[in-house]
């Protein structure tokens, strides 16, 4: 990971890691996407 300071490329790798955990939590596990309308529903 890169950054302008140790800071910020800490927070990048953080950021990172928490991308990761659903996806390898899921692996091989049936998902299925929300639709149109329930992504709209808890939309800001």
């Amino acid at each position: 990971m890169a950054g302008t300071s140790t800071g910020a490329a800490l927070d990048a790798l953080e950021e990172l890691e928490e991308t990761a955990k659903p996806f390898l939590l899921l692996r091989g596990v049936y998902t299925r996407p929300l639709t149109d309308a329930q992504r709209d529903a808890i939309a800001p």
